[in-house]
């Protein structure tokens, strides 16, 4: 086991110069690299900068450096935080009067550490002082070492320490699977409630529109520690493709300008629009049942309701305009064809 706290980025609740915190995470044991506080109640915090299971630490005082042992801190605790901002106890001294303090303990995960003294130096209780603070991750701490979604990506990528993902899909994806690897050996992993080997995929897990949470975990071979990794699938709802009317506005030389509404019925995609028979151009407005449909004419982009540029008119025959309404992710579409022909109103 490796020393997880040392040259690590530490703070406290008060010091004074040189007696900074760093001091007491720099691997220096002498008595000139310690942390002091002259204000008790105090604490000395750690950032792992990364998740750790925690079991094991240790701290040296005054008496390990040749001071006398009433210079060692008599109260305090150890106390872990995902967040630096939610603490629980780890581990908890009274009346200490060793010089070099070694304890065990269940193992517990967090991201950040600290000693937090309530009673100071046995000859004053006003200050605290640590010459060194070490703490130490099990070696049969369980992670993944990697996490491959059969639909993705991750909304980051995957970190074996980082414990949270999200991934968005289309409406059109119905399941997902995982492939989970564990960092170690006899880790046994569980996918949403199965046992799945390392290595090997998930079965496929059913999604519905919205959120769909789903819990993989990783527990070590002893059983002492549970990692849990979770990840957030967002399925998008089904989009309505569906144009509700489109307005055909015409014009021509020689002729009054006018427009035709076409009211959009579901199940059909097909429709004739007749114009004025001078009619040169017309310009499209589309309007969709859904807002966040993506609509094209003619492979041109129109906001619903807004208006397509003019689109002229053959002078013989027919002329064929499409509009295809897609999805936001762009995995459905609907295209609609219109055949203008000319002729009496």
């Amino acid at each position: 086991m490796s020393n997880i706290t040392q040259n690590k980025p530490a703070t406290a609740s008060s010091s004074f110069a040189p007696f900074l915190p760093a001091r007491a995470v720099d691997g220096v044991t002498s008595p000139a690299n310690r942390w002091v506080s002259s204000q008790v109640p105090a604490w000395l915090a750690v950032d792992l900068q990364n998740n750790y299971w925690v079991n094991q630490w240790t701290a040296n005082f005054m008496g390990n450096v040749g001071w006398s042992p009433n210079y060692n801190i008599k109260n305090f605790k150890l106390q872990g935080s995902p967040d630096n901002v939610n603490w629980f106890d780890m581990d908890v001294v009274s009346n200490n009067t060793s010089n070099q303090l070694n304890r065990t303990f269940a193992p517990k995960i967090a991201r950040y550490l600290r000693v937090n003294i309530s009673n100071g130096l046995t000859i004053n209780d006003g200050v605290a002082s640590i010459v060194d603070f070490q703490a130490f991750e099990p070696d049969n701490a369980p992670f993944l070492s990697s996490l491959v979604p059969s639909v993705g990506p991750f909304n980051t990528a995957f970190v074996s320490r980082s414990f949270n993902y999200n991934i968005s899909v289309a409406s059109t994806v119905n399941t997902i699977v995982f492939t989970p690897t564990a960092a170690q050996a006899n880790m046994v992993i569980n996918v949403n409630g199965t046992v799945v080997a390392s290595g090997a995929q998930s079965g496929p897990i059913t999604l519905t529109v919205g959120n769909n949470t789903i819990p993989i975990t990783v527990k070590s071979a002893d059983g002492s520690m549970l990692t849990t990794y979770t990840v957030i699938v967002t399925k998008a709802g089904s989009t309505n493709l569906n144009l509700n009317t489109v307005v055909f506005n015409y014009s021509g030389r020689g002729i009054t300008s006018g427009s035709v509404n076409q009211t959009i019925v579901d199940t059909q995609t097909d429709y004739p629009i007749t114009v004025l028979t001078g009619s040169t151009a017309v310009t499209v407005s589309p309007t969709a049942r859904d807002a966040s449909v993506t609509i094209k004419v003619n492979n041109a982009v129109v906001a619903s309701g807004g208006l397509s540029t003019s689109i002229p008119l053959n002078s013989t025959g027919t002329t064929v305009i499409t509009i295809v309404t897609s999805s936001p992710d762009g995995s459905t579409s609907r295209t609609y064809t219109f055949t203008i022909s000319k002729g009496a109103i």
